[in-house]
């Protein structure tokens, strides 16, 4: 992957549970890491697909590979913030992750 094409800097962030001064239980997103990334809106008949395939994808976010991503974290750039619905490891090499993502509004 081209360093340059990363040029999008986003959060990482995991959903974490803690207890108030209540004794409730609060979740909270809190950011875990900061990487580089390049965020695809998908196009055109790459949406229709992805729609078919699995609904609401909207983005494809890459970024250079870590082993812990997941489904249970999610990715906020801005104000933006994008649900991952799948995580792929390009060609298994561990170099290269691209996230299909949801973009919430």
């Amino acid at each position: 992957m081209q360093a340059g094409k990363l040029r999008t800097r986003i959060e990482v962030q995991q959903n974490t549970t803690t207890t108030n001064d209540v004794g409730e239980t609060v979740s909270s997103w809190e950011t875990v890491k900061t990487r580089w990334a390049s965020i695809i809106p998908l196009t055109g008949r790459e949406y229709m697909l992805a729609v078919f395939a699995q609904a609401d994808i909207s983005h494809t976010i890459q970024m250079r590979y870590f082993p812990d991503i997941d489904q249970s974290y999610r990715l906020k750039y801005g104000t933006r913030i994008f649900e991952i619905a799948s995580v792929l490891n390009l060609n298994e090499r561990n170099k290269t992750l691209h996230l299909q993502c949801k973009e919430l509004v």
